[in-house]
C-alpha cells in the first residue's frame, strides 16, 4: 500500500512498518500501527496519536565521485602510411580540422608521435580501435596506441 504525502515523499506500509523514501536523500524506516499520519513534511518527521511510534532516519552516505582516468591517444610515424590519410584520422575520429590535423600529422612524420588527444579509458580505447581497424581496412601500417596521463 502507498500513501503520497507530499511531494516528492512516499509512504509505504507493510504490516506494521513504513518505509518512507524521499527525493533528497533522505530515508525512514518508521515502526507504526495503523493510526500513525504524515506530518510537518519539511522536516519529514512521522507523528503518531500514541507513543508506539518508534522513528529512526538515516542519510544516505554522500560519496565523492573520483575523475576518471585520462589517456594519451597515440599516433607513431611510420614510413609507409599515406600523409593524407594521417589527416583523414585524425579529421575523422578525433574531429580536429584539417589545418590543426595537418600539423598533427607533421609532428608525427618529423617526432615520430604526436599526442592526437586525452579522454577517459572507454573513450581512448575505442578511439584506438577504430583508427586501427580503418589502417588495417586501408592496408596502411599505421599505429595508435594508449597510455596513461
Amino acid at each position: 500500500m502507498g500513501l503520497v504525502c507530499a511531494p516528492l515523499l512516499v509512504v509505504y506500509t507493510f504490516h506494521k512498518l513504513a518505509f518512507v523514501i524521499v527525493a533528497n536523500d533522505l530515508y525512514k524506516l518508521v515502526l507504526m500501527n495503523e493510526n500513525s499520519i504524515c506530518k510537518n513534511m519539511t522536516n519529514f518527521t512521522m507523528m503518531s496519536d500514541n507513543d508506539d511510534t518508534d522513528v529512526g532516519l538515516a542519510t544516505k552516505p554522500k560519496t565523492k565521485t573520483e575523475k576518471p582516468k585520462m589517456y594519451k591517444v597515440l599516433l607513431l610515424n611510420d614510413d609507409f602510411t599515406p600523409m593524407e590519410f594521417v589527416v583523414h584520422v585524425l579529421e575523422r575520429y578525433f574531429g580536429i580540422g584539417s589545418e590543426q590535423a595537418y600539423g598533427l600529422m607533421m609532428q608525427v612524420h618529423q617526432k615520430g608521435m604526436a599526442i592526437v588527444g586525452v579522454f577517459s579509458h572507454d573513450v581512448a580505447e575505442t578511439k584506438v580501435m577504430q583508427v586501427m581497424e580503418l589502417a588495417k581496412k586501408h592496408q596502411h601500417p599505421l599505429q595508435c596506441t594508449m597510455e596513461k596521463e
